[in-house]
């Protein structure tokens, strides 16, 4: 009865995948130069940051970003990025988006192909920034939501994590849970590339992006066990 004492219990349940099918820490990539096993149409560098390990992609000039060695994602998947943006406020919003794209040469066409999962990154000058996700199944629009966090401050990095099992879809900012969308992917759909858009480009302000890792993750037990009315396992 003691509302001063009222508390809530959670944890943290992402698990990534353990077998590894990408990894991308830019440390093949000289300093100062587009990284080799990427494409564009518009610019980016990498650089050494201060107070940060390693080499990371810098990107603030508006366009299309796209890691070449990407070419599948399995239908039970984790992929995670750390990310970090110099000056929130400043530069408009980051799009990551999960597409299967007809022609790979071509990253731009990844808002009109029929199948994508799409999610905006918004920092906020004081720390409090946004979320929005977009989803198109086999052809079908549906419209965007947004949501609020307070993970991305001013230099601070964040690691970014999305977990797919089948049509599932959830995404950590940190250990925030941000997103967890039963029906956010098309089962029939090949998903075979990420691309990131700058959808504008920043005003003395970047994103940095760094230790890319793309695993194969455990399917949704979960939901077999609904669907099944039962679990069988051995050893």
């Amino acid at each position: 009865a003691d509302e001063a004492g009222f508390k809530t219990y959670s944890k943290f349940d992402f698990v990534p995948g353990d077998k590894v099918i990408a990894y991308d820490d830019f440390s093949k990539d000289a300093v100062g130069d587009f990284p080799v096993a990427w494409n564009t149409n518009s610019s980016g560098e990498v650089v050494t940051a201060s107070g940060q390990q390693g080499h990371w992609l810098m990107v603030r000039k508006q366009g299309k970003y796209i890691p070449e060695y990407i070419k599948d994602f399995p239908d039970n998947f984790t992929f995670e990025y750390d990310l970090i943006c110099d000056n929130p406020g400043q530069i408009w919003a980051l799009y990551a988006s999960v597409a299967s794209l007809s022609d790979r040469g071509h990253p731009e066409t990844w808002n009109t192909v029929d199948s994508r999962f799409t999610m905006s990154i918004a920092p906020g000058g004081d720390g409090n920034g946004g979320s929005t996700i977009e989803r198109r199944k086999d052809g079908t629009g549906e419209a965007s939501t947004s949501t609020e966090t307070k993970q991305f401050a001013a230099k601070k990095l964040v690691h970014i994590a999305m977990w797919r099992q089948k049509e599932r879809m959830r995404v950590y900012f940190n250990q925030e849970k941000a997103w967890d969308l039963p029906k956010a992917m098309s089962p029939n759909s090949k998903y075979n590339a990420i691309v990131w858009w700058l959808q504008g480009p920043g005003q003395n302000a970047s994103y940095y992006m760094s230790n890319l890792r793309l695993g194969v993750g455990a399917p949704d037990t979960r939901k077999k066990i609904l669907e099944q009315k039962k679990w069988v396992t051995h050893g």
